[in-house]
């Protein structure tokens, strides 16, 4: 199984809508949630890579340092899947529940197998793209940025493919919350600028040091 969930990985990224065509009759929950898995332990695996833990002065400290590196590979090998899976399971809902508000025909277990192919896909890319051009960071994120934008063309045709509808219902089944979110996130950060302001304002925060101790 494992093999093939690579391959279709390599399909999604390269022919999305062969891709999903082929696999309209084919869809399995459980293969999306192994692949979803997956793709969190490699994903885990390359931010480990990524992390630069120096040695210690002292034997006591090298063991402490790699001790805490070992506890810290330990936990994100078993965090990030678990996040991985939570996060496909809440975004799968959400986008059904607009499809199915724009007229979509698909079913719950098709389109999560499909949003997971290419989480799982697009997710590894990233990861290992980000790790690559870490020495070049502006180049690291337009090379990102292209791929976010053709993953949400791969999202689209698979959203078109799933629940048998126009492409411009794929485009409004990802690109409506998306607009929610955002809106949500810039009233909570107006919100958090005006308490702030409001605290200083009002020197509720004056950490000026005195001699006498803060003030």
């Amino acid at each position: 199984m494992i093999t093939q969930i690579f391959r279709k990985w390599a399909d999604a990224l390269r022919h999305p809508n062969a891709l999903f065509r082929k696999e309209s009759a084919a869809r399995s929950f459980s293969e999306g949630a192994v692949s979803t898995i997956l793709s969190g332990v490699i994903v885990a695996i390359i931010s480990l890579v990524s992390l630069n833990i120096p040695g210690g002065t002292s034997a006591t400290t090298a063991m402490m340092t790699y001790g805490f590196a070992a506890m810290l590979s330990f936990a994100m090998i078993v965090v990030f899947p678990i996040l991985s899976l939570v996060g496909w399971l809440i975004g799968s809902v959400i986008l059904y529940i607009f499809a199915k508000v724009l007229g979509g025909k698909g079913t719950f277990t098709a389109q999560s197998h499909s949003l997971a192919l290419l989480n799982s896909a697009f997710g590894v890319l990233m990861s290992l793209i980000a790790l690559i051009l870490t020495p070049v960071p502006l180049a690291g994120i337009a090379v990102l940025i292209i791929i976010s934008i053709y993953n949400l063309y791969a999202l689209t045709v698979s959203l078109r493919s799933v629940h048998r509808y126009s492409n411009a219902h794929a485009v409004l089944t990802w690109l409506i919350p998306m607009i929610i979110v955002l809106i949500i996130a810039f009233i909570l950060a107006v919100a958090l600028a005006a308490l702030l302001f409001a605290g200083v304002a009002s020197g509720a925060f004056n950490f000026t040091q005195t001699p006498a101790g803060f003030s």
